[in-house]
């Protein structure tokens, strides 16, 4: 048949490639030789002689598993910007997080403070109003002994008074008996 060449398929031969004379058109006929013996001739297009010569090798879906192959890698680097792009988006959250959380720690010490210094305030105002309170008490007592000892100084000049007034009932009897002699006596 003319040329042969044995293709090697881990160490063992597998087929053997067979190329012929030309035939009156001027195409060599070419085949290959299986294992079982049989020879196939192929005046095969390029695309059709590979295909050919792959499945006879072997190795015929390793194009498709190669592409399979390229695609889940390619979709993991996709997965993988993903989680990269992700992952900053995470950084970013929590750096504002965290950032919040001190204003809200700050904010719960300004607000312990506020409420202290109120309740020293509320304090401040509470004493203030008690000593108020105690001191218009100490006034209110004053005035009302003050009040007491002038009602008993009233009631001691109104008995003086009433006291006076009769002292004087005699007095203005005997002027009124007086003015009326004296009438008369001018009368007469």
């Amino acid at each position: 048949m003319g040329d042969k060449r044995a293709l090697q398929l881990h160490g063992r031969s597998a087929i053997v490639v067979v190329a012929g004379p030309a035939t009156a058109h001027g195409e060599s006929q070419r085949g290959i030789k299986t294992p079982c013996g049989s020879v196939v001739f192929a005046n095969l297009k390029p695309q059709a002689r590979r295909a050919l010569l792959e499945e006879a090798a072997g190795i015929s879906g390793l194009h498709t598993r190669r592409h399979e192959a390229e695609l889940r890698l390619k979709a993991a680097e996709t997965n993988l910007e993903r989680l990269d792009d992700i992952g900053r988006e995470l950084e970013t959250a929590l750096n504002r997080l965290r950032r919040e959380a001190r204003q809200a720690e700050k904010y719960k010490k300004i607000s312990a403070e506020i409420r202290a210094l109120q309740s020293a305030l509320l304090y401040v105002r509470w004493n203030d109003a008690r000593l108020a309170a105690e001191t218009a008490a100490e006034e209110l007592r004053a005035a009302d002994r003050a009040v007491a000892e002038t009602t008993t100084a009233a009631a001691a000049a109104q008995t003086a008074a009433l006291a006076a007034q009769e002292a004087l009932k005699p007095g203005r009897e005997e002027d009124a008996v007086a003015s009326a002699r004296l009438h008369r006596a001018s009368l007469e």
